[in-house]
């Protein structure tokens, strides 16, 4: 494997967050199949402000939603259409809103 073919990923703590002290509220994951032929990359962005101080959990609560479903699709035969991607997305949220509860 040469490092063209290596996948990864890295959240990091913005300018703005470290001068005033708060979290970084961002988070990001990438997974490949054991065949490498499928890469999934989900990123999300999270409030960054005071008043969603929980923002950081719920931005990787976020990847972990939209991963766990994508690795399911890249198991199936699924077809991309506006519907589907539709279907998609509130696959997605549902999940996320599963996990925040």
């Amino acid at each position: 494997m040469n490092l063209t073919d290596m996948i990864f990923n890295s959240s990091v703590q913005g300018a703005s967050h470290i001068e005033s002290g708060k979290e970084c509220q961002d988070h990001s994951m990438v997974w490949e199949d054991p065949l490498h032929k499928i890469r999934i990359a989900v990123v999300s962005d999270g409030h960054g402000s005071e008043r969603h101080f929980r923002s950081a959990i719920g931005s990787q609560f976020a990847c972990e939603a939209a991963m766990d479903v994508l690795k399911e699709l890249a198991c199936a035969d699924v077809s991309f259409d506006q519907d589907s991607l539709n279907q998609i997305a509130r696959c997605i949220c549902s999940r996320w809103s599963q996990m925040v509860n």
